[in-house]
């Protein structure tokens, strides 16, 4: 500009020399003239002219179009004469009113058109080293750039004095400009500029509507820069002195690169010294910072009131060489308020020292060390409710108030990117006493390059025991991403004092946390907590699907995967599970609970004591949604065959609900199904059982109480009990009570024969079970052409009690039970008897105290000798010689026909059964007998040494002493059931011999 106002004013020298000496007219032809020798056309017009002084019109440049126009340019002179060797015009002053200067800008280089030449000319003569330079002042001058970015115009006024501007008041005029990808849309700007002796003092400022670019839009900003410095020394090109800065600017409206700031606003001052020229230029001093913004948002957080200071004691700039920054200072941040989703952060600071370099060939490099602090809230899990798991409690209150400290953080940014290090735990308290602490991994940092790895602790107010190694995250677009590994021990979600180790990887976006583990989680808890349904000691290992094992979003949570080998207890069933395996879905609100649990297959076992059924296998769904649990499940046995269904319902609203089993038709084959893979109640129906049973029933509770119960229906049952075949048992049972077991009063159990010791038939038995055991109320059957009645009894379940009862026979014909018997080889018996025998039945066996029968009417007995004669009555050695009293006592035994018959039964030592028989009735033989005895015979008693016949009718009263070793019998006999069962043992039964005893006839020989 000023090279353009160097040649307006040789023009106006020229053109004021001319009309002195030829007057107006020949002076505009002559400059005119010398201009177009130039290749510059030109409008002179000379207004007036003096000795002293000028006025003149001025237009020189591109014809219609000039470069340079001048509305009224005013000159002050005086005339040197010819004798100097220099023009004879001195300029002393020079006013400019209106000028306006037109040029262009483009690639770096600056062109004033068909001025360029002129304005060469007049830069490459040099001045007179002892001439006096013109003083020089421009009103209302308008300078017109236009620029590969758009058209500049800028307005103002200027005093130059000495060659060397004074003051300079100018005004940007609006602009729309493109530059760097920019749309710039400049409302106006201005420059002030004033010089005092050899300091200058000036300030630069610009108010731009809109600026928009590539990431970058900007509304309603300005910028301004004010200072104080040396007044360069162009003639020796130095700039030595010292420089006051001070940067301001602001916008309404901020937004780079999805960082964002609203009413935002800075100050930055430099104090110092410059020296050198633009090449070799070095400045030193020290500088503040100051920013502040009403609101602001960056990484998805939205930010109020933030404030950032800096102070930089040493600063150092210089071009000697490569361009160099150094510096070093201390940087504070304040955020009032950050929010990012369920986040909430107040108080946020953060106070660091250090130092920055960089420079043409030194990347850029800061470096700081300090701490930050902040207090907040997360209340992505929602608001602690009254049903709230209580860890899920313990983490919202330790996230729901917290304070965050990180007291030794270091930054360290360099042109591949920002490395944030700690050197000591970063803590987040909270306000239940809870933390969570974060600390570097190996010693490295936490944070480089959009990544990092860490360990992070939590401890205390409740929550679990926890610790993640986090060997990689990174941080983008994508969210927040982590690979570790870890362990919990205490309580989480559902969990209650459990133990959990995860490798795998969380993930959150958005406010969102996702958690995928590589293979399988063992998990072991000591309760799983589901309202009224805990379930207790739980292991398992829970396997990774497709999708997140853990989500964590708005307050939700949900758990997906599989479960292998797990096992657990659930005391509301008194059943334990093993072997378990299947797919888990369960998710939760509050206290809202969502489950959906697919059993693959689960072993169910019976923990009552006593134990009501063998385990079983089951398969099926159990769900849980709004409060409502329910289940569906198949049954079967661990060889396949079918059990039923198991239904499952709860509502958590009403607190009750139910379990309930139909087995369905239950058919019983040798081949197949047996009553005795069910449950040890069956224990007496051994196998092979044919036949069919159905069981309808199970659980339900409620705020009143909890109950059980169901209906057992056999239609008919064939099987082997202990005491032989049973054939056409049927039964309906109404069972009051699944635990403990219990029915209805008067059950009854039919059945159409036993075979026993002597077959039963039409057996029918009434009572119940209650208070863990069996009340017999009644039981009859129809043996030996009679009847046999079991006296009211109670048969405790606990095989180590003791029960009493008793036996009623009624017409009851002991010859059968005798012919079933193991002792029908040894002895026939017809006799119809009533009596009774009480009995009582313990650890040491079966023993009878009291027990009485008779006969009701005549009958026979018959007892082979050989049974009498295998051993003596003390059990010795056979006599040497016959013994008449002893024969004729073997010959009644073997054919006697009775009129009364009675015993007496009681229990003797060593599990042997005592029976003593009272008999009366006479020797009748299937041929009659007489005995015939001369006269001689008797005088010499030669008869006594010789086996005589006992003859028929005699008379016989007779106690027979009589014991069989009764708990050997029984165990002979579980035996031999065992053996014809297929369950081995042996089948021998040997009861004891009778013991022999005495006789007598009160009317004759014995």
């Amino acid at each position: 500009m000023w090279l353009v106002v160097a040649a307006a004013l040789a023009i106006l020298v020229l053109a004021l020399a001319i009309a002195y000496l030829a007057r107006r007219d020949l002076a505009r032809n002559a400059l005119s003239g010398w201009l177009e020798e130039r290749g510059v056309a030109s409008e002179i017009e000379i207004e007036k002219f003096g000795p002293t002084g000028a006025v003149a019109r001025i237009r020189a440049g591109t014809p219609g179009d000039p470069e340079f126009t001048v509305e009224r340019a005013e000159i002050d002179y005086g005339l040197l004469g010819l004798w100097s060797g220099d023009p004879f015009v001195e300029v002393r002053r020079v006013r400019l009113v209106r000028p306006i200067v037109r040029g262009t800008w483009r690639n770096g280089k600056l062109s004033f058109g068909a001025l360029d030449p002129l304005i060469e000319e007049f830069r490459k003569r040099p001045p007179r080293p002892d001439a006096r330079r013109p003083l020089i002042l421009v009103e209302d001058g308008l300078v017109g750039l236009d620029t590969e970015y758009g058209l500049a115009r800028l307005r103002g006024d200027a005093r130059v004095e000495d060659n060397k501007l004074m003051s300079l008041e100018a005004r940007l005029a609006p602009v729309a400009a493109k530059a760097a990808g920019l749309d710039l849309a400049v409302r106006g700007g201005e420059i002030s500029v004033k010089t005092t002796g050899d300091r200058v003092a000036f300030s630069v400022g610009a108010i731009l509507g809109e600026a928009k670019g590539e990431g970058l839009a900007v509304q309603e900003s300005f910028l301004r820069l004010n200072g104080e410095g040396p007044y360069p020394d162009f003639e020796k090109r130095r700039g030595d002195g010292a420089l006051a800065l001070t940067l301001t600017g602001g916008a309404r409206r901020f937004d780079w690169a999805g960082t964002k700031l609203g009413g935002s606003e800075f100050t930055a001052r430099f104090n110092g010294r410059s020296a050198g020229w633009l090449d070799d230029l070095a400045v030193g001093g020290r500088g503040t910072f100051e920013a502040r913004a009403e609101t602001g948002a960056a990484a998805g957080a939205s930010l109020q009131r933030i404030a950032v200071e800096g102070e930089v004691p040493t600063l150092t700039w210089t071009r000697t060489g490569p361009d160099r920054l150094n510096a070093q200072g201390r940087l504070a941040a304040r955020v009032g308020a950050l929010t990012q989703g369920d986040l909430r952060l107040r108080d946020v600071a953060g106070d660091f020292r250090g130092a920055a370099e960089g420079g043409v060939e030194q990347p850029a490099r800061v470096r700081l060390t300090g701490g930050a602090s902040a207090r907040g809230a997360w209340t992505g899990l929602g608001r602690i409710e009254p049903q709230d798991d209580p860890g899920i409690a313990a983490l919202k209150r330790t996230l729901g108030a917290f304070e965050l400290r990180a007291p030794a953080v270091s930054l360290d940014q360099t042109s591949r990117g920002l490395v944030v290090a700690l050197g000591a735990p970063a803590r987040l308290v909270g306000a239940g006493g809870g933390q969570l602490a974060l600390s570097p991994r190996a010693g490295g940092p936490v944070y480089e390059n959009g990544g990092g790895a860490f360990m992070l602790r939590a401890s205390g107010g409740g929550l679990p025991e926890a610790e993640f190694a986090v060997d990689r995250y990174t941080t983008g677009a994508d969210g927040f991403l982590a690979q570790g590994r870890g362990r919990i021990d205490g309580d989480f979600l559902l969990f209650r004092g459990a133990e959990l180790q995860l490798s795998g990887a969380l993930r959150a976006r958005d406010g969102a946390i996702s958690v995928t583990s590589r293979g399988c989680t063992p998990v072991r808890a000591e309760r799983l907590e589901l309202g009224e349904n805990d379930v207790h000691d739980v292991s398992a290992q829970f396997c990774a699907t497709s999708a997140p094992l853990l989500t964590l979003d708005d307050g939700a949570w949900r758990v997906r995967g599989t479960i292998r080998d797990g096992t657990a207890a659930a005391p509301f069933l008194e059943t334990q599970f093993a072997d378990a395996e299947g797919a888990l879905d369960v998710s939760g609100r509050g206290e809202a609970l969502t489950l959906r649990a697919g059993v693959q297959t689960v072993r169910v076992i019976d923990t009552l004591d006593p134990v009501r059924f063998y385990p079983v296998r089951m398969s099926g769904e159990a769900n849980a949604a709004r409060g409502v649990w329910s289940g569906r499940f198949d049954l079967a046995t661990p060889a396949g065959h079918s059990l039923g269904q198991a239904v499952l319902r709860h509502d958590d609203a009403s607190q009750s609900g139910a379990f309930t089993l139909d087995t369905g038709r239950l058919v019983f084959t040798p081949e197949g199904l047996q009553p005795a893979q069910l449950s040890p109640a069956a224990v007496l129906i051994a196998s092979p059982a044919e036949g069919e049973a159905r069981f309808v029933g199970g659980f339900n509770w409620s705020p009143a109480g909890e109950a059980s119960g169901g209906t057992l229906t056999v239609p008919r049952l064939d099987f082997r009990g202990p005491i032989g075949m049973v054939r056409g048992l049927s039964t309906e049972i109404e069972v009051t009570s699944l635990a403990p077991l219990a029915t209805a009063p008067d059950q009854v159990v039919r059945a159409e024969l036993i075979e026993a010791f002597a077959p039963l038939t039409d057996v029918v038995a009434t009572g119940r079970v209650e208070g863990e055991a069996l009340h017999l109320a009644s039981a009859s059957a129809t043996a030996g052409r009679g009847r046999v009645d079991i006296e009211p009894m109670t048969i405790p379940f606990d095989p180590a009690g003791s029960w009493r009862g008793a036996m009623r026979l009624d017409d009851v014909q002991l010859g059968d039970l005798v012919e079933a018997s193991p002792l029908a080889e040894q002895m026939d018996l017809s006799a119809k008897v009533d009596g009774r025998v009480p009995f009582e039945v313990g650890p040491k066996g079966v023993r009878v105290s009291g027990g009485e029968i008779h006969a009701i009417e005549p009958g026979r007995l018959s007892i082979k000798r050989e049974a009498l004669t295998s051993v003596s009555a003390e059990g010795g050695a056979p006599e040497a010689e016959p013994n008449l009293t002893v024969d004729f006592a073997y010959q009644a035994m073997e054919n006697l026909a009775f009129s009364r018959l009675a015993a007496e039964i009681d229990s003797r030592p060593e599990g042997r059964l005592g029976v003593m028989f009272y008999i009366v009735g006479e020797h009748d033989p299937p041929k009659r007998q007489e005995l015939r005895l001369s006269y001689w015979d008797l005088l010499g008693q030669r008869f006594l040494n010789r086996t005589l016949p006992l003859p028929s009718g005699v008379k016989v009263n007779l106690a027979l002493d009589m014991s069989l070793n009764l708990d050997q019998l029984l165990a002979d006999w579980g035996e031999y059931q065992a053996l014809i069962n297929g369950q081995g043992g042996s089948a021998t039964v040997q009861p004891d011999s009778p013991n022999t005893a005495s006789d007598s006839s009160p009317g004759g020989p014995p």
